[in-house]
C-alpha cells in the first residue's frame, strides 16, 4: 500500500517532464513547459535528492515528496562545514487518478513548494491522458514562479497533444504548446505547433527501434523571425 524512496530520484512533479520516459516521449522531445519548469526548479534531469512516500489506494495513487529543491546540490554532512546547509525541505505532492473501468484514462494534479537555501519557488500542474488505442490525446498545464533571491518571475504553458496509430506500426502525432516565461509582461509568449509521424520497427514493442520525424512551426510573440524546425529522430531501446 506504500511506498518509501531515498536517495537521488524524480519524485512528484510535472507528468510530461521526468514522469515520462525518455523512451517514450510522444514526438521528438519533451513539452517545452516541461523542459523550461525543470530547468527553473529541480533541475533539467528532473532528480533531486531526497525521499518520498507513495500511496495506493484503489484507483487513486498519492505522492508525497520531501527534497532539497534543486538536483544538483547535494547537502553533505562535513565537519568543516563546507557546502550549503537546509534550513528547511523542499516539498512537492501529487495525486494521480487511473480508473479501472476506463482503459487508457489518467488524471492528476502537483503543488510543489522549494525552499530559501537552496531554489525558492511554488509550482502546480494538472493534466488528462486518454490513451485507448488506436487514438492518444494528452492535455497539461503547468505554472511556477521563482522567487529566489531576488527573483520575482511567474512563468506557465500548456501544451494539447494527439496521436492516432494509421497502420500497425505508423502513428500520425501532432501537438500545440504555448510558454509564457513571464505572465507580467505582455507580448512575450512562444507557441509551437508541431506536426509528424513514428515508424515504429517492431509493431509489438513501439519504442524498441522507431523513427519519428516531425516540422515544428514555432511563433513568437512581437517578433518575426523565421525559425520554424525539422526534427529526425532515430530511437534504439536496448
Amino acid at each position: 500500500m506504500f511506498t518509501i524512496r531515498a536517495g537521488r530520484f524524480i519524485g512528484a512533479g510535472v507528468r510530461a517532464a521526468g514522469l515520462t520516459s525518455h523512451t517514450v516521449i510522444d514526438i521528438t522531445e519533451r513539452p517545452l513547459t516541461a523542459q523550461k519548469w525543470g530547468a527553473s526548479t529541480i533541475g533539467a534531469d528532473f532528480r533531486d535528492y531526497g525521499m518520498d512516500v507513495v500511496g495506493s489506494f484503489g484507483d487513486l495513487k498519492a505522492t508525497v515528496t520531501l527534497h532539497n529543491g534543486n538536483g544538483a546540490t547535494n547537502i553533505l554532512n562535513r565537519m568543516s562545514g563546507h557546502g550549503t546547509q537546509n534550513g528547511s525541505f523542499a516539498v512537492s505532492g501529487m495525486l494521480s487518478f487511473k480508473p479501472k473501468t476506463v482503459k487508457g484514462l489518467e488524471a492528476g494534479a502537483y503543488y510543489g513548494m522549494g525552499n530559501k537555501e537552496i531554489n525558492e519557488y511554488k509550482s502546480y500542474n494538472a493534466y488528462a491522458y486518454y490513451e485507448p488505442g488506436p487514438l492518444r490525446v494528452k492535455a497539461e498545464v503547468i505554472g511556477w514562479t521563482n522567487t529566489f533571491g531576488t527573483l520575482d518571475v511567474s512563468q506557465m504553458g500548456y501544451y494539447l497533444f494527439a496521436g492516432y496509430k494509421v497502420a500497425e506500426n505508423i502513428e500520425a502525432v501532432g501537438r500545440f504548446e504555448n510558454y509564457d516565461k513571464n505572465t507580467d509582461v505582455d507580448d512575450n509568449e512562444q507557441s509551437i505547433i508541431t506536426l509528424g509521424a513514428t515508424y515504429s520497427v517492431f509493431s509489438t514493442k513501439w519504442t524498441a527501434g522507431k523513427i519519428t520525424a516531425a516540422y515544428a512551426i514555432i511563433g513568437e510573440s512581437g517578433t518575426a523571425v523565421d525559425n520554424n524546425a525539422f526534427q529526425l529522430v532515430m530511437q534504439l531501446v536496448f
